[in-house]
């Protein structure tokens, strides 16, 4: 009998191997994704928006989960349907992170709620007419400051039967962006500051035409750090954000670090006396300039350039149209608990590794090799032990853990284990072809399943990558589709 268990186990498996189909445009309902991943201070767990396709198919439903660090499926933290951007309190007693509510059948602008971890309901902490964005706790976890675009004039009772106008007048070059819709210029995202107690009143630190982004504390709580690119139309003129400094009980704001280009991420040392950023320098003006690894001195402003001689991108994203359509992530390089260390990404031939950088040596070292895409990560207070979110060509969005000095990799999650156990997925191949300059470009070759090399298939030749884009080698539903219908698809990535 024992035997005979064991025969039908392994044929109902073989079978179960076999009948794996090829993937179709309607599997894209069946996707999930994983967004905003916070690993506790403690390192015990990493939390994270879970992103599905609604029932009807017409829009994205997000809610909060937790997964133990030491194993086991993740459990789920909120019921609402818009939950994104988990943030957890200094002490780890406390979660905030950002709700949209329904009212008359519509999503209202986000608000930042509260979620206490040792048990009980959420409760709001921001009713601003225009929402709040990127929560940040203080150091000593009783203030958070936020982003928001509201205005004076948003918060006064208005009159009965006052509508406002559906009106847009475009007087800018860059009206209108991708997604969201027409561009508010008159509602830039500006610096507030609020109490976790109950019923505490935000307070708005910020004003003007310029927005603001990037918050972040001081070590002692005093001062709050961001960035900006204070021109009034910067479409006109290379981008060119700098940071700068408001104090945290209201003040003037100062310009604390400049370089001659865009910056962006920011990440205080533990000291607080650095700051860590990606930028670069865009003198003289081109088409492409390669992001590199900053660190400034707050307080004489001086900058050095970590990966200067370091011929690979800091942050290199790896394009896709499969990123996480909602979830919030902010991927910022972070300090070693001694300062000498920095640890971000580097993107090279499609790929996107986690790496460790020298802050005295400036050497760069890959932590983490493989065929994939690191597209967010998140470390415990001591930053000995990180969460990954990674992606490959036939997985997406799944978190991983790595304990800084030891090798190896632990899987937490697997959220789309259902939908891949039924599909017949390929590797794409990398190759090398000379161009007709003679130099080399490094492509990949998206073969479809079974593929026979005695036979002829038609092939599509998908132009993306160059410098302005490391596309390629994180799943892509689209180049899976195409191989699937018989095609060999060829994308390069000079």
């Amino acid at each position: 009998m024992r035997l005979l268990c064991v025969f039908l186990v392994l044929s109902c498996a073989l079978a179960g191997a076999a009948e794996r189909r090829l993937i179709t445009e309607t599997d894209l309902y069946r996707f999930q994704w994983i967004g905003g991943p916070q690993m506790s201070p403690d390192g015990s767990s990493v939390a994270f928006a879970k992103v599905k396709v609604n029932e009807k198919h017409t829009d994205y439903e997000s809610s909060l989960y937790l997964v133990s660090t030491s194993g086991g499926e993740p459990r789920r933290l909120t019921n609402g349907t818009r939950d994104s951007s988990p943030t957890w309190s200094p002490d780890g007693k406390m979660l905030a992170f950002l709700r949209a509510i329904e009212k008359d059948g519509k999503p209202q602008p986000p608000q930042i709620y509260l979620l206490p971890m040792n048990g009980g309901e959420a409760r709001a902490l921001t009713e601003l007419p225009k929402g709040a964005s990127n929560p940040v706790w203080s150091p000593d976890g009783k203030r958070i400051t936020f982003l928001s675009g509201t205005l004076p004039k948003d918060q006064e009772k208005k009159k009965e039967g006052e509508e406002p106008s559906d009106v847009v007048v475009v007087l800018t070059a860059r009206y209108r962006s991708n997604g969201s819709g027409y561009v508010d210029r008159s509602r830039p995202s500006h610096i507030w500051v609020i109490d976790v107690a109950a019923d505490a009143k935000p307070k708005q630190l910020t004003t003007g035409s310029f927005a603001e982004t990037d918050p972040a504390w001081s070590a002692d709580g005093s001062a709050i750090y961001f960035l900006s690119d204070r021109k009034l139309e910067p479409e006109y003129d290379s981008p060119d954000a700098d940071v700068w400094s408001v104090p945290s009980n209201g003040g003037e704001i100062k310009r604390v670090v400049s370089i001659d280009g865009p910056i962006t991420s920011l990440s205080l040392n533990p000291s607080g006396r650095q700051v860590a950023f990606i930028g670069f320098v865009n003198k003289p003006v081109r088409s492409y300039s390669q992001s590199d690894l900053f660190v400034a001195d707050l307080g004489s402003g001086s900058v050095r350039n970590l990966t200067e001689k370091f011929d690979e991108d800091i942050s290199g994203r790896v394009g896709g149209d499969n990123g996480t359509p909602r979830g919030g992530s902010r991927e910022a390089p972070f300090w070693s608990r001694d300062g000498r260390y920095l640890f971000a990404t580097r993107g090279k031939e499609g790929r996107e590794n986690f790496v460790r950088v020298d802050t005295e040596t400036s050497k760069v070292e890959v932590l983490v090799p493989g065929d994939h895409a690191v597209q967010a990560w998140t470390a415990d207070d001591k930053a000995s032990k990180v969460a990954l979110l990674i992606s490959t060509p036939t997985q997406i969005h799944d978190l991983w853990t790595v304990d800084i000095g030891k090798s190896g990799l632990k899987r937490l999650t697997d959220v789309n284990k259902h939908l891949w156990s039924e599909l017949k997925l390929t590797e794409p191949e990398m190759i090398w072809y000379p161009s007709f300059d003679g130099k080399k470009v490094q492509a990949w070759v998206q073969r479809p399943p079974d593929f026979d090399p005695n036979k002829k298939y038609p092939m599509i030749l998908n132009i993306h990558g160059g410098p302005h884009s490391a596309y390629g080698y994180v799943f892509d539903h689209e180049f899976q589709w195409m191989a699937a219908k018989g095609y060999v698809v060829l994308y390069p990535n000079p």
